[in-house]
């Protein structure tokens, strides 16, 4: 059992915490444009064999202890160190830095860009998050930025991705990212809606990634999908008929069952009889089957034979 710790002292995650937002002991920057993040080697090694690999290896990063990301833009670099820290992220200024131009010093430290408050993000904002995932190899932080795509793309607000968007996120992806599991994502979405999405002119435009042919051939297979789909409807009905017939059919045998029953019975019970059960006809005995029922009656005075065992009520 792991002994409480001692009053007043921090635990690991409010250590880690606390390193993040304030910068002290940091030993490693990463320079995003204007701004540097004061970041820790134990920290962020560990998660990222580029970063690892660069700071430890014959390279300028080693000797001016900083990694350049200006490749992107500071809100992504921001959700980076954000992850290393405290495995998730968010991409509006929680992070603490200091301005490119400055020196770390101790009244710096105090004085440190305060953090803000956490946002939803966009499409195309997550994607980038993949992106410096997938560059910096974090592993933990490709896998959280494609559940936060997968689940913004399925939510019940994904209709707040618009026709303008969707596109432009898969060219950001094609364009940004080796990640081949954003790329199931993004396709397995426009797949879903595919009859709708074919016909975006934003989609059209993909021509770096998609060329006419390409848009030829997924037109020709929507006009497939529409004709089988219109197949399918009708196919759809008709078993519909069949259904409402099939019903029909076993009610009428169900039917005709019955009165073969009642006809069985009712010769069950002409074997049996030789004269009316009306004890004031003397008439000699002629019957018939009632029409109805199948009752057999006494064809003179209309009395009703069954047989007295009969069990079924007829």
């Amino acid at each position: 059992m792991v002994p409480p710790a001692p009053k007043g002292s921090l635990n690991l995650h409010n250590a880690l915490s606390q390193s993040m937002n304030t910068g002290q002991f940091s030993d490693l920057r990463f320079v995003c444009k204007e701004r540097h993040f004061l970041v820790h080697k134990i920290i962020v090694c560990p998660q990222s064999p580029v970063i690892a690999t660069g700071v430890n290896g014959p390279f300028r990063e080693s000797q001016t202890a900083s990694i350049s990301m200006d490749k992107f833009d500071t809100s992504t670099a921001e959700c980076l160190v954000d992850h290393l820290y405290t495995g998730d992220y968010d991409s509006h200024s929680r992070i603490p830095t200091i301005e490119a131009s400055s020196a770390a010093s101790a009244s710096e430290l105090e004085c440190l860009s305060p953090p803000g408050p956490r946002t939803d993000m966009s499409l195309s904002e997550h994607i980038r998050v993949n992106a410096i995932g997938d560059y910096y190899q974090v592993v933990g932080l490709i896998a959280l930025a494609n559940d936060r795509i997968r689940d913004l793309l399925q939510s019940s607000n994904s209709y707040k991705i618009t026709h303008a968007e969707l596109p432009a996120a898969v060219d950001l992806a094609l364009n940004s990212t080796a990640n081949t599991e954003v790329f199931d994502i993004l396709a397995e979405i426009m797949a879903d809606g595919l009859l709708t999405v074919i016909e975006w002119e934003e989609v059209k435009s993909l021509k770096s990634e998609m060329p006419d042919f390409a848009i030829k051939v997924l037109q020709s297979c929507v006009g497939k999908m529409r004709e089988l789909h219109k197949q399918i409807q009708g196919l759809n009905s008709d078993l519909t008929c069949k259904d409402h017939e099939l019903q029909s059919n076993q009610k009428a045998y169900q039917m005709a069952e019955s009165e073969l029953t009642h006809i069985k019975l009712s010769f069950e019970v002409l074997n049996k009889t030789s004269i009316c059960r009306n004890p004031n006809c003397h008439v000699k005995f002629e019957c018939y089957f009632d029409d109805r029922t199948y009752k057999l009656r006494c064809e003179r005075c209309g009395c009703r034979h069954s047989l007295p065992y009969d069990a079924h009520g007829l």
